[in-house]
C-alpha cells in the first residue's frame, strides 16, 4: 500500500513515472495501490501540474470527474488511461 499512516499517497504519488521509447508514460508505480477516486491534490501531484492548471482543464471538460456538490473527485483509472494517451512535450 502506498499510504502512510495518515492516509497520505505521497509514496505512490512521488514515484517516477516508467516511460517507453516514445517518451509515453506506462503506468504510474503502484498504480493499483492508488484509491479508484482521488481528490483534486491528489490528480495534480501525479500530472505533475499546478492546482489551477488542473481546474482549468476540469473547466475545460479535458478531465472527467465526479461532483459532488462542491466537491470535485477524479476517478484513478481514466486519469491513469489520459495520462497513458499525452504526447511527450
Amino acid at each position: 500500500m502506498c499510504a502512510d499512516r495518515n492516509g497520505r499517497l505521497a509514496a505512490c504519488i512521488e514515484a517516477p513515472v516508467p516511460v517507453t521509447e516514445a517518451g509515453r508514460a506506462t503506468s504510474v508505480h503502484n498504480a493499483e495501490a492508488l484509491p479508484a477516486i482521488l481528490t483534486v491534490d491528489e490528480a495534480r501531484r501525479l500530472l505533475r501540474v499546478s492546482r489551477d492548471r488542473l481546474y482549468r482543464s476540469i473547466a475545460a471538460g479535458e478531465l472527467p470527474v465526479l461532483r459532488l456538490g462542491r466537491v470535485i473527485r477524479i476517478a484513478r483509472d481514466p486519469l491513469l488511461k489520459m495520462m497513458n494517451s499525452l504526447p511527450k512535450g
